[in-house]
């Protein structure tokens, strides 16, 4: 064997070795084979992603319902429950202390007291928070200290403000980026906020300087260095846009085929004479039971469009089903649609989607409700509103926050599994009642509370359970 036909056979080995999607052929040269930094992308297309996503929450029904699938998925009706669980000296909870700082965080909770503008209750804006993050990719929120009752409160602002064009170099290696600013080891320190959202940075905008320290901005990161996020329906957008437009043109195509009958014809074009409107177009009325005689030389051609197509609906999923994986929502929720789903396939769709639900609980309870939590505690035992002193910050730290869950896809098997895990060991009661949105204190509270009820009124709640077994095999 020659040195060429070595060569040739090393460089065929080499090739199949290759990475596929690295191939630069015909069918891939429009492949982008160069990557930037992701702060450039967001600098250049950040604001116009946010404005079409904006566009989108108000004019598509499915972003619509993507948007409140967030809000009531990662929120819920009743909110993130704060559960406070400091301990005392002696390891058990301190139950007094736990009251007192409940009993404050939900007086504080109130719009009055925790809005600056007293017009949204906490509840209120953890819902704002989901649904600004979903549909702007980030968040700003102002914590605001003040001479009122509770000393503390939050200013939501338009993502707006930060300006993407805001970008200077400060010196000593400190910089500002798209309107943050950071020091030479790369921390934010200030947040520049436009005053006027109808000015730009070309235009001599204005800009508040504000510490980071007050400053709550939170954005899901989806590349290292990123310093501004990007809307969480990016990937799906173009597909939103796209099918709101083939709807609305199906929908026009559909009512103009049922309004018109046909068209009028003549060789001449001139032969049939009829009444017209305002713009020069020919008026014939059709009537139940009419018989009628075209004058001569005059034709009729019946006008019957096919609209909507016959595959108009299998088309509609397909293309529903990419948007929903681009939103990490099932199909079936999205779209509400349960024609021709099993129970296991749903209960598995079920499954999946609330796993996807529970990453963005945790990631909102970290960048939002703990911050949130740590500043107005802090703020509460200096001014000593509820009788404990700042020694007591670490103890009162240690908290819960018991986020929205969901009910069993299948009660009876469901409730039976966590059942046996428990008895088994592998699960606790506290972990089962936690996975329904309760906390187990609370429970044994009202079940002492109700036996003790009962007790008083001479009633006798206990159940054996061997009897009720019994009874149901005699009587099955």
């Amino acid at each position: 064997m020659n040195f060429l036909s070595i060569f040739r056979k090393h460089k065929k080995a080499v090739a199949k070795r290759s990475y596929a999607g690295a191939k630069i052929d015909r069918l891939t040269s429009s492949w982008a084979t160069t990557s930037q930094n992701i702060n450039k992308d967001l600098q250049a297309g950040g604001k116009v992603l946010r404005t079409r996503a904006r566009d989108l929450s108000i004019n598509n029904d499915y972003a619509r319902k993507y948007l409140q699938m967030c809000v009531s998925n990662v929120v819920g009706a009743k909110g993130i429950v704060l559960q406070v669980k400091s301990k005392t000296s002696r390891g058990k909870l301190d139950q007094k202390s736990n009251r007192i700082v409940e009993q404050a965080w939900a007086k504080w909770s109130k719009a009055k007291n925790c809005a600056w503008d007293g017009r949204l209750s906490f509840v209120e804006m953890q819902r704002l928070f989901i649904e600004t993050a979903a549909r702007d990719g980030e968040v700003l929120v102002r914590m605001v200290r003040d001479d009122s009752q509770f000393g503390f409160k939050l200013q939501f602002l338009d993502t707006n403000r930060l300006d993407e064009n805001l970008n200077k170099n400060l010196g000593n290696g400190a910089v500002i980026r798209m309107g943050i600013e950071f020091d030479a080891t790369g921390r934010a320190v200030a947040y520049h906020l436009l005053t006027n959202l109808e000015s730009a940075a070309a235009a001599g905008a204005r800009y508040e300087r504000i510490d980071a320290d007050n400053i709550i901005h939170a954005f899901m990161g989806e590349r290292p260095e990123q310093i501004r996020g990007a809307t969480w329906m990016a990937s799906a957008m173009s597909r939103l846009n796209m099918l709101g437009a083939y709807e609305e043109a199906e929908l026009v195509a559909a009512r103009i085929g049922a309004s018109k009958m046909g068209f009028y014809t003549s060789e001449a074009g001139d032969s049939f004479i009829s009444e017209e409107d305002d713009q020069g177009y020919l008026i014939d009325a059709a009537e139940p039971g009419q018989f009628a005689q075209l004058p001569s030389g005059t034709g009729f051609t019946t006008f019957d469009p096919t609209h909507p197509t016959s595959a108009f609906e299998s088309f509609n999923k397909a293309i529903l089903r990419g948007i929903s994986s681009g939103l990490g929502v099932a199909y079936n929720s999205l779209a509400s649609d349960l024609e021709g789903v099993s129970f296991s396939s749903i209960r598995s769709g079920t499954i999946e989607e609330r796993d996807q639900w529970r990453v963005k609980q945790n990631w909102m309870i970290q960048h939002f409700m703990d911050r949130i939590y740590e500043q107005w505690l802090s703020m509460q035992l200096l001014n000593g509103s509820m009788g404990l002193s700042m020694t007591d910050f670490d103890k009162l730290s240690e908290i819960r926050w018991q986020p929205k869950a969901w009910t069993w896809v299948d009660p009876l098997k469901d409730i039976k599994a966590s059942t046996e895990a428990i008895n088994a060991g592998i699960k606790t009661a506290s972990e089962v009642v936690a996975e329904q949105g309760g906390d187990i204190e609370d429970v044994y509270d009202q079940l002492a509370y109700e036996q003790q009820l009962a007790k008083e009124k001479g009633l006798n709640l206990s159940i054996n359970n061997e009897v009720i077994s019994n009874e149901t095999n005699q009587n099955g």
